[in-house]
């Protein structure tokens, strides 16, 4: 009977501890490109960056609207007329985020080229995600990770 108290005395800081785990372990599964945090540090490093670093940010092939890039020169020359052009995120705020499914292939084009991008060439845990700035809404399509952040697999917009 004496260990009662010591029992109880230790249930509060066993669960503080055990959910304290769980959250880690949790966030250490959820990909990147599907972390709402990780995300919006991307948005905030998009709208800073020149285009050499957002070239460094790119996956590859990358795809415009329904083009896929393939040289990494030419994502490059992307990124530097997008940013000449006057393209950012300000004031980005994510209003949704979806895992890539077999499915998502559809909505960006149809055929065996589209396909074998989002079947083959997008990591595990790729994720649509859809940002509203002040002047258009985009989709970001975001995979694996660099430096913890999300890779950008490509850009669709404005919506």
């Amino acid at each position: 009977m004496k260990h009662i108290p010591v029992v109880r005395a230790l249930r509060v800081p066993a669960l503080v501890v055990s959910t304290i785990f769980v959250f880690v372990v949790a966030c250490a599964t959820v990909p990147p490109a599907q972390q709402e945090a990780r995300v919006e540090e991307l948005i905030v490093f998009v709208n800073a960056a020149e285009a050499e670093a957002l070239l460094e940010q790119s996956g590859r092939p990358f795809l415009l609207d329904s083009e896929i890039i393939e040289p990494s020169n030419d994502v490059y020359v992307m990124w530097r007329n997008m940013i000449a052009a006057g393209w950012a995120l300000p004031g980005g705020q994510i209003i949704g985020i979806s895992p890539v499914t077999e499915h998502t292939a559809a909505s960006y084009g149809s055929g065996l080229e589209m396909e074998s991008f989002f079947s083959r060439r997008l990591p595990e845990g790729s994720a649509v995600v859809r940002v509203q700035t002040r002047q258009a809404t985009w989709d970001l399509l975001l995979g694996g990770q660099r430096d913890g952040m999300p890779l950008i697999y490509g850009i669709r917009g404005p919506l």
